[in-house]
């Protein structure tokens, strides 16, 4: 005589959940090697050759995501940690490494567009500002990087990975743009919170 047994319908979605689960345990591993393996090209990542950066260590990093796609990598770069309320009167740098191609224009009009929500853009610098971002920001790559080393009381330099970009001689132009970032009021909380390593 033969025993048949029908499999129901729970016990077919238990069936199936058993075999994900192995699944996902399979491939753990994976995810985690590749997760760590990411984790130690960034940390092994060499800083620009800028003499503000000589004893520089990465101080936070965190990811910034628009509408659920990754924009860049922002890492903060300081030879003493970056106090909350004076970062403007230290030198650091602060990294983006970008996931994806964008055009130098589009980074130096999204740049003015996150200083003027914080209201510090004065009238009469608004276009002086732009042009000069326009000029400097060049078009990237995915795995591009754009280095702004805060120099305290004069400016601003940029880099493109190991090559300098060029400086912008206005202390309150160095405050604005970083303070997209570092500013309290910035439109990326969590992005903050993580630089500064908290």
């Amino acid at each position: 005589m033969t025993v048949t047994h029908t499999v129901t319908n729970p016990e077919r979605r238990a069936i199936l959940a058993r075999s994900m689960a192995r699944s996902l345990l399979l491939a753990a591993p994976t995810l985690a090697l590749v997760r760590s393996e990411a984790e130690a090209e960034e940390a092994t990542k060499p800083f620009p050759p800028d003499d503000a950066l000589r004893e520089a260590r990465r101080q936070g990093q965190g990811r910034f995501r628009w509408f659920g796609l990754t924009i860049y990598d922002a890492e903060l770069l300081s030879t003493q940690p970056l106090r909350d309320d004076q970062w403007s009167q230290q030198t650091f740098g602060l990294r983006l490494t970008y996931a994806r191609t964008l055009r130098g224009a589009e980074i130096a009009k999204s740049s003015l567009q996150e200083m003027e929500k914080l209201g510090i853009v004065p009238t009469a610098q608004r276009e002086v500002w732009l042009q000069r971002m326009t000029a400097l920001f060049p078009d990237v790559n995915q795995g591009d990087a754009i280095t702004g080393v805060n120099l305290p009381n004069l400016g601003i330099r940029f880099w493109r990975t190991d090559r300098p970009l060029g400086t912008v001689d206005d202390p309150a132009f160095a405050r604005a743009f970083f303070s997209i970032w570092l500013d309290p009021r910035t439109t990326a909380p969590e992005l903050r919170k993580s630089l500064f390593g908290a």
